[in-house]
């Protein structure tokens, strides 16, 4: 048995021309555009994984009672 898999639909966060993007010795993100694009798909991110604490929760609790 494997648990399902849940995929957010929308942003999607593509980095185009990604090598003008990054310091090539740090790996930092300098492009400002970028880096606000990345801000509003983690915040999307963590806005999304929030939908998913409770049923899971319950799901775990409904298991550990039937093992």
């Amino acid at each position: 048995m494997h648990p399902p898999a849940y995929v957010m639909p929308e942003p999607q966060m593509l980095i185009p021309f990604s090598r003008q993007k990054f310091d090539a010795k740090t790996g930092d993100l300098v492009d400002e555009e970028t880096r606000q694009r990345l801000c509003r798909f983690l915040s999307a991110l963590a806005e999304w994984t929030q939908r998913f604490e409770e049923p899971i929760t319950h799901r775990r609790q409904a298991r550990e009672r039937t093992v």
